[in-house]
């Protein structure tokens, strides 16, 4: 089911609300500013809320400058996109391409649906077609080359952090809401799973707003 509440009147101060997107993240921020006038309140702290991805983003910056922290470098979209063209343009399939630009954003749309849905590599439906094949050449490329480099690609974000929130190794908000997810992945529901083991240990995760699909 949706989770899509308007409810930012009784945000808590120390409450994290996570978008589904950017201009969900926008309507919110405005929302609250305008209760804030309304109320008659000359001055507030900006709330909390941030897209997921964005989200992601900060807990892998909180985690980089841990001390536990081993050197790593995330890699921005357009980093991605380019070891993708390279790639692509070194393989034999690649040769024989007019365009490489699109047949590499095509590729890095895949990339992040298979971790997002965590399909699994060793699936015999790679194999049901040459383009499905050689992708799959493609994307063990590209995870050869970013272990080699100590290069993370967002795409793996969701299980390397799900590993290190459920391990307590990223401090968590005392809330966390979700707002405008309509169906959960995956790889988004890992993330939650994690939410709630370091809620456990530590942290008090405000599960009144949210929706997992199962």
């Amino acid at each position: 089911g949706a989770t899509f509440p308007i409810y930012v009147s009784d945000m808590a101060s120390s409450e994290t609300v996570i978008t589904s997107s950017m201009r969900l993240a926008r309507t919110l921020v405005e929302q609250f500013d305008r209760e804030q006038v309304l109320a008659g309140r000359k001055s507030w702290s900006s709330p909390d809320i941030l897209p997921y991805a964005a989200w992601l983003r900060r807990c892998w910056n909180q985690w980089l400058f841990s001390e536990s922290a081993t050197p790593k470098q995330l890699l921005s979209p357009a980093q991605e996109r380019a070891i993708w063209e390279t790639i692509i343009a070194d393989s034999e399939a690649g040769r024989s391409l007019m365009q490489i630009g699109p047949t590499a954003d095509a590729a890095l749309d895949a990339w992040n649906l298979v971790h997002a849905w965590n399909i699994p590599w060793s699936s015999t439906d790679w194999n049901h077609t040459d383009e499905s094949r050689i992708f799959r050449e493609w994307a063990q490329i590209f995870e050869l080359r970013c272990k080699k480099d100590n290069w993370y690609s967002a795409a793996q974000l969701e299980s390397f952090l799900a590993e290190k929130i459920a391990a307590g190794a990223i401090e968590i908000p005392e809330s966390v809401r979700f707002s405008g997810f309509i169906e959960w992945t995956p790889g988004q529901q890992s993330v939650l799973a994690a939410l709630r083991t370091a809620d456990r240990k530590s942290t008090r995760l405000n599960s009144s707003h949210m929706s997992e699909s199962r």
